[in-house]
């Protein structure tokens, strides 16, 4: 899988249940199954609840900013903007993807340093199987 996928995947799983307060109100049944799978102490989700809150925003800005970049890109395709203008949004739309998957990827390291080996693993075999059985 690549270092891209784990990141995102990671992120992903690990947003919810990290977020989340009463964990059978808020958590997806899957990521509730993933939370007990990492047995994850207080102090573990606490940390990793602070870093995902230190990415949100950031994640949400770039997010946005992507979609009407893309969006944007779409209408000069359509249209009959010269080509350098279509480069230079193309160029900002592939900007902008770089640093979404830069901010994912450095949350999940951070949450990588607050998960130990073991749970670095159970992490790893269960992204794996939703990547090869994703309905399951």
């Amino acid at each position: 899988m690549t270092t891209f996928r784990v990141s995102l995947l990671l992120s992903l799983a690990l947003a919810g249940l990290a977020l989340a307060g009463p964990l059978e109100a808020q958590v997806p049944p899957r990521q509730h199954n993933l939370l007990q799978t990492l047995d994850l102490t207080a102090n573990q989700r606490q940390q990793i609840r602070r870093v995902m809150e230190e990415y949100h925003g950031q994640i949400v800005q770039h997010a946005r900013a992507l979609h009407q970049a893309e969006h944007e890109l779409q209408a000069l395709m359509a249209g009959d903007a010269p080509a350098n203008v279509v480069r230079v949004k193309y160029r900002q739309v592939q900007r902008l993807r770089q640093q979404l998957i830069d901010l994912k990827f450095a949350s999940s390291l951070k949450v990588r340093q607050i998960l130990n080996l073991q749970q670095r693993h159970l992490l790893e075999e269960e992204l794996q199987a939703r990547h090869h059985y994703p309905n399951s």
